[in-house]
């Protein structure tokens, strides 16, 4: 969690400022510094490091999943929350632009200089996602059964690699 790359600091300036929404923000991983919050709206509650066999319990412990990242070009946080059926807020230009669309989770920019401006923007995806929640969730379950499942991702490669020996 405390790699610069994850986007941990880009979320907790974005949640210190919210004023519109009561959030507690469930941190899951390696954290070895204390986060402040001076926001009565926003509770933080570090859970720690969890092992694979709760991946489950984890996802179904959440109500979306906030996935700030510039960096990590195919998350696996991203498609298991999705396989869970658990919206995600991810990254925008980054390589969660080829999973997430706007039947399962939004895409905006956390990073904005302008944190005022990329609160709004997270106000108004949290907005739409809880306002359609259930559908949100079951299209993700719907779209993780289609586009994740192993035919499906087996089959995208051996088109790409069609492409690639006949080019």
């Amino acid at each position: 969690l405390n790699l610069k790359r994850k986007g941990l600091n880009e979320i907790i300036d974005i949640l210190k400022i919210i004023r519109n929404f009561k959030i507690e923000l469930l941190l899951y991983g390696n954290n070895s510094k204390k986060i402040l919050m001076n926001n009565k709206n926003v509770n933080i509650v570090e859970k720690g490091p969890f092992n694979k066999n709760k991946k489950k319990l984890v996802y179904n412990s959440f109500d979306i999943l906030l996935c700030p990242s510039k960096f990590d070009n195919s998350p696996n946080v991203v498609t298991e929350s999705i396989s869970s059926g658990t919206p995600v807020i991810g990254q925008m230009n980054s390589g969660m632009n080829s999973y997430i669309n706007n039947n399962i989770g939004r895409l905006i920019n956390y990073h904005l200089k302008n944190k005022e401006q990329a609160k709004d923007f997270f106000e108004q995806a949290l907005k739409e996602i809880i306002k359609d929640y259930s559908l949100f969730s079951k299209n993700c379950v719907m779209y993780a059964n289609s586009e994740l499942s192993y035919s499906e991702i087996g089959s995208k490669y051996k088109k790409l690699y069609r492409q690639k020996l006949t080019s």
